[in-house]
């Protein structure tokens, strides 16, 4: 349970920063990130996503995506 508090709490400082977000319950931004109706594609050495044009979080969506790409790994 620790783990998964200090998880959650490191998604929240880190990736939803500046965002409406992040004063969410995990459970809540579950439901308007995870829970999106989208497409992936694979090709090649790539993976894509296509949201719907319609989803109300797209942009945040894509925002914490690029800063979670942005965290330097461990390797």
């Amino acid at each position: 349970m620790v783990l998964a508090y200090n998880f959650n709490n490191w998604f929240k400082n880190i990736c939803l920063d500046k965002t409406p977000m992040k004063a969410m319950t995990i459970a809540t931004i579950r439901t308007k990130l995870i829970k999106i109706a989208a497409q992936k594609i694979k090709g090649g050495q790539y993976l894509k996503f296509k949201i719907c044009s319609c989803c109300p979080y797209k942009k945040v969506f894509w925002n914490i995506l690029n800063k979670i790409q942005a965290i330097p790994s461990l390797n």
